[in-house]
């Protein structure tokens, strides 16, 4: 937890530093609408001096992460609004798709890979890791469109295109929930596994207890330690793979607002949407530690 900091720090320095060496002149972008006569040599330099383009980049480089810190991301260059309100306003998307696919993904990923634990070596345990290899194996796009012929064009329960529509959201979920799923299944059932050939498990059933109430007692909550790393991983990577989701299903939020805002060469707003997912991502790994406190006593913090 005490890295929380630090790494948020050199996040925004790496963000800041990559704007810096991509091509192109944010002055020229901002300029390139007007018309030709009133774009002039002073024009541009009167508009680099007032974004501070100006000035050495080491001032350029405070200027930004003082302005960070309260939350100042600058000037979009195709909006012409602030960033942090058009980062705000889609995050809210983003985060809804990121929850509810990280729900689908827990749902479905931890019996599937419990049950396959417990009956080890059974067809169960076949069917269930069999689906679990097929979900690591399908690229998120072609799942996407997978989803939208059967359940848009031919079985018509979803709209194709998700918009801002409430049941526009479920198919998006599923898509990046079931791709998570496979892999927080296999990981359980490994786990689990695990913790079922351990002394303390065999100890506890010659005591009588029953296996149902050992696995829940016992295995499970130690094997889940592991599953817990993975699920805060997932959700970290369920933002990164909203940018795919949310072009597929052309659905507004967070990822489609990067993708536009690369081809527009919008730096401000990129750099922006990147500091904003990768703050969600730190926080996100931040709970995970806390998380693990809860499971183990053992675990502590200073």
């Amino acid at each position: 937890m005490s890295a929380l900091l630090p790494v948020l720090w050199l996040v925004s320095t790496v963000v800041f530093l990559i704007m810096q060496v991509l091509p192109g002149d944010p002055v020229q972008l901002m300029l390139a609408g007007a018309e030709a006569g009133g774009v002039t040599p002073e024009r541009i330099q009167e508009l680099r001096r007032v974004m501070g383009l100006d000035q050495p980049l080491h001032v350029q480089y405070w200027r930004f992460v003082t302005n960070a810190v309260r939350g100042d991301l600058g000037e979009s260059i195709r909006f012409r609004s602030p960033v942090t309100n058009l980062v705000l306003e889609r995050a809210q998307h983003t985060l809804r798709l990121a929850l509810l696919a990280l729900a689908v993904a827990v749902l479905i990923g931890l019996p599937l890979g419990a049950l396959a634990a417990v009956r080890e070596n059974s067809w169960v345990d076949t069917v269930s890791m069999f689906v679990g290899l097929l979900g690591v194996s399908m690229p998120l796009f072609w799942l996407g469109q997978l989803m939208i012929f059967f359940f848009a064009f031919r079985l018509q329960w979803l709209p194709a295109i998700s918009g801002d529509q409430a049941i526009g959201i479920l198919m998006p979920a599923l898509t990046l929930g079931f791709v998570s799923a496979a892999l927080i299944s296999r990981l359980t059932r490994s786990s689990l596994i695990e913790a079922l050939h351990e002394d303390y498990v065999r100890t506890a059933r010659a005591k009588g207890v029953a296996f149902g109430a050992v696995v829940r007692r016992h295995a499970l909550r130690n094997a889940l330690i592991a599953v817990v790393t993975v699920v805060g991983l997932q959700f970290g990577g369920m933002l990164s793979g909203a940018v795919v989701a949310e072009t597929v299903f052309s659905r507004p939020g967070l990822g489609s607002l990067v993708v536009q805002s690369i081809l527009w060469k919008d730096y401000p707003l990129i750099q922006g949407a990147v500091l904003f997912i990768a703050t969600i991502y730190v926080l996100v790994n931040l709970i995970v530690d806390l998380v693990y406190a809860r499971l183990d006593p053992r675990i502590r913090y200073g």
